[in-house]
C-alpha cells in the first residue's frame, strides 16, 4: 500500500518532483499527481519509464522523501546543512562570513535600495560566483556550483557586462582573444545561466508558479534572481485593492521554488524617495504608519539608511524574506547593510563597483 500522504500534498503536479522527460512519459500514460505515482504497480512505472527495478525504487524513495517524510529533528537539519551546503558564496568575503556562508539556500533574500545603487551588479556579481569555474583549469568540467535563473524585470540584465566581469577574474579563461578554445569557454558560461523575461504580473505568477520548474532542472539551478521584484505590481496595479492578494501570492511562490528544490532566491526591491511622496505606494493592507514601512522590529538595524529612503512592499512583505539587505552610498562611498536575518543581528560592508562586478572595498575606511 502507498504510504499516508498528506491531503496537501497528495495531488501534487510530479512536474515538480520528477525530471521533464519522467513528468511527460508519466503524463501520457495518465500518471499525473503524487498519489497516482505512489498507487502505480513498480513493473508497470519501470515500462512506462524504461528503468530497471532499482531505479524505480530510488524514484518512488525520492517522490517519498519530498512529500511523506516525517518531521526532521533539529539535529537532522543541522546534518543536512552541512551535507549539502546550506549557502551559496556572493564572492564578498565579509559579507559571506556574516551570513554563515553566503545566501541562504532554501530561502528568500532582498536586497534593496534607491536608483543607481548597484542592485543589478550586486544580482550579477552573485550570479557569476554561482556558475563560475573554481578553478581556469576546470572551465570544461563540472566544477561550476550550478546554474542561475534570471527573472529580468526591468531588462538590464548585459550579456555583455557578465562576460566583461567573468574576463576580469579570469582572462586565462575567458579571454577575449578571438581563438575557438576562448569562445567555448564563455560559451559554455552563458549557457548556465536562463533569462526570463515577463511581460506582467500574471505572466510573472505562471513563470514561478509553472515554467520555472523546468528551467531549474536542466540548469541544475542553484540561483534565481528576480529584479526587480517591484517593477511589474508597481506599473500595473498601483493603488488597486488586489495588490496586496497578488504580492502575497509572489511572496509564495518564491518560497515554494526556494523550498521545493533548495536554491537560493535573491529578489531586488526599490526604495521610495520620501514617505510623503510614495503616493499610491505598495504597502499592504495595515501599514498605516511610518514604523510600519520597513518592518516591525527593524528601526535600529535601518538606522543604517538614510531617512528619507525606505524599502517598498510594506511590514507583509518584510516578514516573507529571511534575509533583507540595503545598499547605500555613491562612488567610494557604498555600504552593504544586514538589517534582518536570523544568523546576524547587524553588519555593514563597504564596497565598491569596478570591472570584475561588485567587490568589497579596501579595508582602512572607517566604519559606519
Amino acid at each position: 500500500p502507498p504510504p499516508a500522504l498528506d491531503p496537501a500534498m497528495s495531488g501534487r503536479r510530479l512536474a515538480r518532483l520528477v525530471s521533464p522527460e519522467a513528468a511527460e512519459r508519466l503524463e501520457k500514460a495518465g500518471i499525473r499527481t503524487t498519489r497516482d505515482l505512489l498507487l502505480a504497480h513498480s513493473l508497470h512505472l519501470s515500462t512506462i519509464l524504461d528503468l530497471g527495478a532499482m531505479e524505480v525504487e530510488d524514484l518512488l524513495s525520492s517522490v517519498c522523501a519530498r512529500t511523506v517524510s516525517a518531521p526532521p529533528s533539529a539535529l537532522e537539519l543541522l546534518r543536512r546543512g552541512e551535507h549539502r551546503g546550506a549557502f551559496l558564496a556572493t564572492s564578498l568575503p565579509t559579507l559571506d562570513e556574516a551570513l554563515r556562508g553566503g545566501l541562504p539556500l532554501g530561502s528568500v533574500t532582498e536586497v534593496c535600495g534607491t536608483a543607481g545603487v548597484g542592485k543589478t551588479q550586486f544580482c550579477l556579481t552573485c550570479a557569476l560566483s554561482t556558475i563560475m569555474p573554481t578553478t581556469p583549469a576546470d572551465a570544461e568540467g563540472n566544477s561550476r556550483a550550478g546554474g542561475v535563473v534570471y527573472i529580468d524585470t526591468e531588462r538590464k540584465f548585459s550579456v555583455t557586462r557578465l562576460v566583461d566581469m567573468a574576463r576580469a577574474l579570469q582572462p586565462e579563461t575567458f579571454s577575449d582573444e578571438l581563438n575557438d578554445e576562448a569562445e567555448a569557454s564563455v560559451h559554455g558560461l552563458l549557457q548556465s545561466v536562463s533569462i526570463e523575461h515577463p511581460r506582467g504580473v500574471d505572466d510573472l505568477l505562471d513563470l514561478l508558479s509553472n515554467r520555472i520548474d523546468r528551467s531549474i532542472v536542466e540548469l541544475n539551478a542553484r540561483l534565481v534572481v528576480v529584479d526587480s521584484i517591484t517593477q511589474l505590481p508597481r506599473a500595473e496595479i498601483g493603488d488597486n485593492p488586489k495588490r496586496s492578494e497578488v504580492l502575497f501570492k509572489l511572496a509564495s511562490q518564491l518560497k515554494r521554488v526556494a523550498e521545493d528544490y533548495r536554491v537560493a532566491v535573491l529578489v531586488t526591491n526599490q526604495a521610495t524617495p520620501s514617505w510623503t511622496r510614495m503616493g499610491a505606494n505598495m504597502d499592504l493592507p495595515g501599514d498605516s504608519d511610518r514604523a510600519d514601512a520597513v518592518g516591525s522590529g527593524e528601526q535600529t538595524a535601518h538606522q543604517h539608511i538614510d531617512d528619507a529612503h525606505k524599502p517598498m512592499l510594506g511590514t507583509g512583505w518584510t516578514h516573507c524574506l529571511s534575509t533583507r539587505m540595503t545598499m547605500r552610498g555613491v562612488g567610494a562611498e557604498r555600504e552593504l547593510c544586514i538589517v534582518k536575518s536570523p544568523l546576524v543581528a547587524e553588519q555593514a560592508v563597504r564596497y565598491e563597483i569596478c570591472g570584475a562586478g561588485m567587490v568589497e572595498a579596501p579595508a582602512g575606511g572607517e566604519e559606519r
